[in-house]
């Protein structure tokens, strides 16, 4: 499943697969990955730590960097020309 990180803070935040944006801790992402905010995200969802809850995101992967997402999202604007 893919998803981008919503809000980012200390050692958790949110990531927003669809329409509702979901819990995630710094654990959960893979060696190498760095949790950032608006960088999009492939994970998927695994059992709760926590018997409160249902299941949790884990084996989170980056897959595009902040900037990376911001610079194709003004590319596609910008081939597209823009708000007309």
């Amino acid at each position: 499943m893919w998803g981008v990180v919503t809000k980012w803070r200390g050692s958790s935040g949110l990531i927003r697969p669809s329409g509702r944006d979901v819990f995630v801790h710094a654990r959960n992402f893979l060696k190498g990955s760095t949790p950032e905010l608006d960088s999009l995200v492939e994970f998927q969802f695994g059992p709760s730590s926590r018997k409160d809850k249902p299941v949790q995101i884990v084996n989170v992967q980056t897959i595009q960097g902040a900037a990376e997402v911001l610079r194709d999202i003004a590319e596609k604007v910008s081939r597209h020309g823009g708000n007309k």
